[in-house]
């Protein structure tokens, strides 16, 4: 057998047979407490760790709100292509398209003439940069606040292209509350004004009078009245037994004269 053949071995070399539980590996114990950071010697660069530590240019956008920020610039085009009545080039970006400023001082030229008197049309980045300028302040000359407006550095160095397109989507809302002719209908037009309408205490008076209420306006008026009973309601017995008069009645006589 081989446990007889392994214990007689074990007897001739003059060891002993080890048992059960020192055949198993020693269990491995674990240290849970938390371990030091280590501190970064002097000429020693700190290792960034994850997009925490970097830039916001750094951060990956997840692709749901890329997704859903392609198709608002989309619509965005396709809005400002229907107003100026010419296509974007396809072999350029909605940015790379608009950076220049010069479709957008058009698009703003379209809405209200003579916004921009003097558009450039060069390679040059500064004077492009003044085409931006004097869209943002045609907008604001427009009713649109501040702070709906992008900065110009948004749309040239693409940092906040969402910004650009909530400030399109305003100015649509703008032309909706002008109800500027010509212009196709973008944006959600959250600059109406307040419609506040005054009555004279004569029209008041007058539609009181006209106003003959309903059964809501009405309330309870009228439903607990006291009535005067019919005399087949339930005041008959009270009435036959002569309630308040002194004669006699067939109540009051009994029997009398039955028997």
């Amino acid at each position: 057998r081989p446990s007889t053949d392994g214990r007689q071995t074990a007897r001739r070399e003059g060891r002993r047979r080890p048992t059960g539980h020192e055949r198993r590996p020693p269990r491995r114990r674990v240290d849970h407490r938390p371990r030091a950071r280590r501190s970064v010697r002097r000429g020693e660069k700190k290792k960034k760790r994850g997009p925490l530590a970097s830039s916001a240019r750094d951060v990956v956008v997840p692709a749901r709100a890329s997704m859903a920020s392609m198709q608002r610039q989309a619509a965005c085009q396709m809005w400002i292509e229907t107003v100026l009545g010419k296509q974007f080039p396809p072999d350029k970006s909605f940015a790379e398209n608009l950076k220049s400023g010069v479709y957008l001082c058009e698009l703003i030229n379209k809405i209200k003439p003579g916004s921009v008197p003097k558009v450039y049309d060069g390679p040059m980045p500064f004077k492009q940069l003044v085409n931006v300028s004097e869209f943002l302040r045609g907008c604001q000359a427009l009713g649109m606040p501040k702070d709906d407006c992008f900065n110009a550095k948004d749309l040239t160095e693409e940092k906040n292209m969402d910004n650009v397109v909530g400030c399109l989507e305003g100015l649509g809302g703008l032309c909706q509350a002008h109800a500027i002719r010509g212009i196709p209908v973008f944006g959600k037009n959250k600059y109406a004004k307040q419609n506040k309408r005054v009555w004279t205490d004569e029209q008041l008076r007058k539609q009181k009078q006209e106003d003959g209420g309903t059964l809501l306006t009405s309330g309870s008026h009228g439903t607990m009245e006291r009535q005067q009973a019919s005399k087949g309601g339930i005041t008959f017995g009270n009435e036959v037994a002569g309630h308040g008069t002194g004669e006699a009645t067939m109540l009051s006589q009994g029997s009398t004269g039955v028997m």
